[in-house]
């Protein structure tokens, strides 16, 4: 095995390319392993990798008009234990998937639990139609929700840091979720739930050619501001940079080369080739 080793993970989510690069160096891991990682060190890291894999779900199914809700319980309503929270909302989305169907749309949705007493429920799910809509008043018997269309906008997080479009939403759900973790065994638990629909976005893994960070743009697309980050494994010493790209014009594969919508049959092999074209871009740099 090489003293060093770089390589980078390329994420095709929706209109988004997540761009990952890793640089393992033995010497630096051997160190990492006689120093013992504080707690926190551990936990924010855990945090970031559970941001990461839920923003990439939501970048790939969810777009602009969809929903996020918080769904709470009055009071007398509000249930014991976890367990039968857990039960209220996996009865709400059965009742919410049959009332989709009856719209003739097909039920997204990816949510969590808080760990507390409130039991409050953050969900993010396609938009609803005429029924769905009703459905969704019905949780008005055991609480209250309070609900938002995703926007692309910039959000500032607590620390006043900028992040784009759907990247903040993930980040505010793993946040709400995980704000009584106190111990890193908490992130043994599952974190979120989501219905089985949900489409996994494109992972490839490709070696480095480079030891600093190449930010390379394809035709098309932008960098998102604020996007760029570097971090360092606290197990094991790994160093980590990532930036983010959005289309600027929508989803590409969406259309021919001369700008003619693609219909609905043509599409699937549309954005098999486009995939493939951007991958190929990444693995030559």
């Amino acid at each position: 095995m090489a003293r060093i080793e770089r390589w980078k993970e390329v994420t095709i989510a929706g209109e988004e390319i997540i761009v990952r690069t890793c640089q393992k160096d033995r010497e630096t891991r051997r160190r990492a392993k006689k120093n013992r990682p504080s707690k926190e060190s551990v936990i924010k890291s855990n945090k970031r990798q559970l941001t990461r894999r839920i923003h990439a779900i939501i970048e790939e199914n969810f777009k602009v008009g969809d929903l996020y809700i918080t769904f709470t319980y009055k009071p007398e309503e509000r249930p014991e234990e976890r367990e039968s929270a857990k039960s209220d909302v996996e009865k709400f989305i059965r009742k919410l998937r049959a009332a989709y169907r009856a719209d003739g749309q097909e039920l997204k949705a990816i949510w969590a639990i808080e760990d507390e007493r409130l039991f409050h429920t953050h969900m993010v799910l396609n938009k609803p139609g005429k029924e769905g809509e009703k459905a969704l008043n019905t949780w008005s018997i055991k609480g209250n929700f309070w609900r938002d269309e995703i926007h692309i906008r910039e959000h500032a997080n607590e620390k006043g840091e900028i992040h784009q479009d759907f990247y903040y939403l993930a980040h505010y759900l793993v946040k709400e979720k995980t704000k009584h973790y106190d111990k890193v065994s908490d992130f043994q638990e599952k974190a979120y739930s989501r219905t089985r629909n949900l489409r996994e976005p494109e992972v490839r893994k490709y070696p480095l050619k480079h030891e600093e960070l190449q930010i390379a743009t394809p035709e098309g697309y932008r960098l998102i501001d604020g996007s760029i980050e570097e971090y360092t494994d606290p197990l094991n010493g790994d160093i980590y940079r990532t930036y983010r790209l959005r289309c600027i014009n929508g989803r590409p594969y969406k259309r021919w080369a001369r700008g003619k919508k693609a219909r609905k049959s043509e599409i699937y092999h549309l954005e098999k080739n486009f995939i493939e074209e951007q991958m190929e871009f990444f693995r030559e740099l």
